[in-house]
């Protein structure tokens, strides 16, 4: 059983681990696969994140290339190389630290080299552009979601929301080179954020025009998920949002999850908007929300729940 497989090579593995999926609850639709994290923190400091903050400084991992090399020789022992690694799912892999380290371009040649298929997740596709990039592009294997959260400047409790490494436009300008050079680029919009007394998420208006504008750029899929409000956000975010969550919400997994009519209200602009401009919709994990509508998913070429 290829699950069974997957927990034996995972006593042994550092690298290479399996995505969490079910922090995202039971009924999460993600299917099998794995996430390298190439380095501790991030830099760009996602004000809805839970990953940086408690960190003192974004930093390399110790040993992270040998311990990379062991885990993919003991994949190809276990039989599952064919499965699809994220990279990363956790950190930006081309933040600051990137630009001198290149310890993310050193995990994606590896894991192509050996079978994997590639989901390069980041804030920052004008690093693909580069020339020590640029061939990534060429490879079947490698699937790029760019996560572009707005179009406007979000707010908690009158702080903005830093959320980008670049422009939105610098990435649609970005995405639409990769495009013209024959990728396919997924776009995450994501998180939804809910606005009330002293929040500002996205309104209906900038999600339409932001829609319109990753139309002309030539993307073809769009991935959206609402806000999950997790134990390991900033303080300030925590507090700012913890009693609307609380109130409209509930507790599952490790996350307090929006109610069912609430989620679908704030996903209706994307849905909305993608199907007027003939752009695919993942809801992701708020897919329990869209039963029977025109949805997809999000899975790679020839990814499955089992494979």
């Amino acid at each position: 059983m290829l699950l069974d497989r997957i927990k034996e090579f995972e006593k042994r593995s550092w690298a290479i681990k399996r995505y969490a999926s079910e922090r995202w609850g039971d009924k999460a639709p993600c299917p099998i696969r794995f996430v390298v994290n190439p380095y501790h923190g991030c830099s760009i400091r996602c004000s809805y994140c839970y990953v940086w903050f408690d960190k003192d400084r974004n930093q390399t991992k110790n040993n992270f290339r040998k311990a990379l090399i062991h885990d993919i020789k003991r994949a190809k022992e276990f039989g599952v190389n064919h499965l699809a690694v994220e990279v990363s799912s956790s950190t930006d892999p081309f933040q600051e630290i990137e630009k001198t380290q290149k310890d993310a371009l050193f995990a994606i040649k590896e894991l192509l080299k050996a079978g994997f298929k590639v989901i390069i997740v980041t804030k920052n596709p004008k690093i693909l552009l580069q020339k020590e990039y640029i061939h990534l592009l060429d490879d079947k294997n490698v699937f790029l979601d760019i996560t572009i959260t707005s179009l406007e400047k979000l707010n908690i409790q009158g702080t903005v929301i830093k959320s980008e490494e670049l422009t939105t436009k610098e990435k649609i300008d970005a995405i639409s080179k990769i495009i013209e050079r024959g990728k396919l680029v997924r776009v995450k919009v994501e998180p939804i954020i809910p606005s009330f007394s002293g929040v500002r998420g996205q309104s209906s208006k900038e999600i339409e025009k932001l829609i319109e504008d990753l139309s002309v750029a030539g993307v073809k899929l769009v991935i959206a998920k609402t806000l999950r409000l997790n134990a390991g956000l900033p303080e300030s975010s925590l507090q700012a949002l913890l009693s609307f969550f609380k109130e409209n919400g509930n507790l599952i997994g490790e996350n307090y999850v929006l109610n069912d009519s609430l989620r679908q209200k704030l996903l209706e602009p994307v849905i909305k908007n993608c199907q007027k401009n003939n752009i695919s919709f993942c809801p992701c994990c708020d897919d329990d929300v869209f039963k029977g509508e025109n949805v997809c998913n999000c899975y790679v070429d020839g990814e499955s729940l089992m494979n």
